[in-house]
């Protein structure tokens, strides 16, 4: 490989950074400067694929953490994202008509309830439909719930865990208010 070759591909600015970083022993020739704008492209080809592998390294993660079991009729997703006492979240989900139904089963408003937090008044259940149709979720009953094809599953679970997770933050505004009836 010439120093040509090697420069025509963008790895000639960088041999000295490399060579000196591994401990070789390197004299720069004339055609070894790189300039400013090689350098920022070098590092932003590089920057993008380290963070590629992070994010790959994530959907592994992902993968491993999340555990399925059936139940009846339905499958618990035991994912790895944590609740408000650190446990972690599960949704239920199973085929209905034509599609996949996710559900948080009651748990959530279940779980408000039992901390003490009263849903009952107009301005708090403005709060919980504007904090549910934001996530494009619905309650029906105490369920959070979401209808997913086979194409948008990963999109509508990733929904519903996101209402689960948020739904709590909202309601912990009503603790510090400082009217009852908000």
């Amino acid at each position: 490989m010439t120093n040509q070759w090697l420069h025509g591909q963008g790895l000639i600015s960088i041999r000295g950074q490399w060579m000196k970083a591994h401990g070789y022993a390197w004299h720069p020739g004339p055609d070894d400067v790189a300039s400013d704008e090689e350098l920022a492209a070098h590092r932003a080809r590089i920057m993008i694929a380290d963070i590629q592998s992070l994010v790959d390294a994530y959907h592994v993660w992902l993968k491993d953490k999340t555990v399925l079991e059936r139940i009846d009729d339905w499958v618990e997703i035991t994912t790895p994202y944590l609740d408000r006492h650190n446990d972690y979240i599960q949704i239920y989900a199973r085929w209905d008509d034509g599609g996949v139904l996710l559900t948080d089963d009651g748990y959530t408003l279940e779980d408000l309830r039992d901390g003490g937090c009263k849903l009952d008044s107009p301005k708090r259940q403005a709060l919980l439909m504007q904090t549910l149709n934001g996530f494009g979720v619905q309650l029906s009953g105490d369920r959070i719930e979401v209808h997913a094809t086979p194409e948008n599953f990963a999109l509508r679970k990733h929904d519903l865990v996101q209402a689960m997770l948020a739904v709590p933050m909202v309601a912990s505004m009503f603790y510090d208010l400082t009217s009852p009836q908000v």
